[in-house]
């Protein structure tokens, strides 16, 4: 009886340790953000409308009001257990057709910021 009360007491001190219980615990990825991949910074060509563009990235998360010309796509990721990793793309125009590519990604051929 004397033993079975201190295992169960163990066992219950154990369990209540947060850490514990946060460790054995699954929590979903959160991603927010657009998700954008090499794959699809590789299919922008210069010139591209900006019609097209949306089509390829989707639209942007974040539009400048003072630059117009200017679109930011913004990626964020955090694992269950707090591992956080952003990725950042910026897309510019000259007037209605794509001029460079750049961020967290390798800019297509002709696309490279300067």
């Amino acid at each position: 009886m004397k033993r079975s009360v201190l295992l169960v007491s163990a066992l219950v001190l154990l369990l209540s340790g947060c850490s514990v219980i946060d460790w054995m615990t699954y929590k979903l990825p959160v991603n927010q953000g657009n998700i954008v991949e090499q794959k699809d910074v590789d299919k922008l060509k210069p010139g591209m409308t900006r019609d097209q563009v949306v089509f390829v990235l989707g639209q942007p998360l974040a539009q400048s009001s003072f630059a117009a010309d200017r679109w930011e796509y913004l990626y964020t990721t955090r694992s269950g257990h707090g591992e956080s990793t952003a990725k950042r793309l910026t897309v510019t125009f000259n007037g209605e057709a794509l001029a460079t590519v750049s961020g967290d990604f390798t800019a297509p051929e002709g696309l490279a910021a300067k």
